[in-house]
């Protein structure tokens, strides 16, 4: 199921323009779709002391792999000169991979299916410290990242 949805996922995001245009989608689908899911949200009301503890043990894998799936294209950001002075690619997409699963778990206060909020949870909390204000305020070139080995 977890596969199905990031194929999904990915397939939704494939169009976006830059790094932070691409995490505002995946965010916000990842939000309605798992909003949506009634086999998560039946779970997660009726047995969470099941879902809870998978998500837990799962969650290093998950984040894993959604920070290599991001690395490449901060790479491109980096290469572009639209990061930070000293962003580690591989770190910081570490750091973003981490605090877009916490968002999509948990929003807290903030309405996830409202685009402008968000833009402005992207683009303040989970980028702020990673992309330049130049980047987080205007869209890049199209991300394509490089070859995976």
């Amino acid at each position: 199921e977890i596969q199905r949805f990031f194929l999904r996922l990915t397939g939704a995001i494939d169009d976006a323009i830059d790094f932070a245009s691409r995490l505002e989608l995946a965010l916000h689908f990842a939000h309605e779709n798992i909003g949506n899911h009634r086999l998560y949200q039946t779970m997660l009301a009726e047995e969470p002391e099941v879902l809870l503890p998978l998500l837990t043990t799962q969650s290093e894998q998950v984040r894993d792999m959604v920070a290599g799936y991001l690395a490449p294209y901060l790479v491109l950001e980096q290469r572009a000169g639209r990061t930070l002075t000293g962003v580690d690619p591989a770190a910081a997409s570490a750091y973003v991979a981490r605090l877009t699963l916490s968002y999509i778990v948990n929003p807290g206060r903030d309405d996830l299916s409202n685009w402008a909020v968000v833009r402005r949870v992207v683009r303040r909390e989970l980028l702020g410290g990673v992309l330049t204000s130049e980047a987080l305020a205007q869209p890049g070139q199209p991300a394509i990242p490089p070859e995976s080995s």
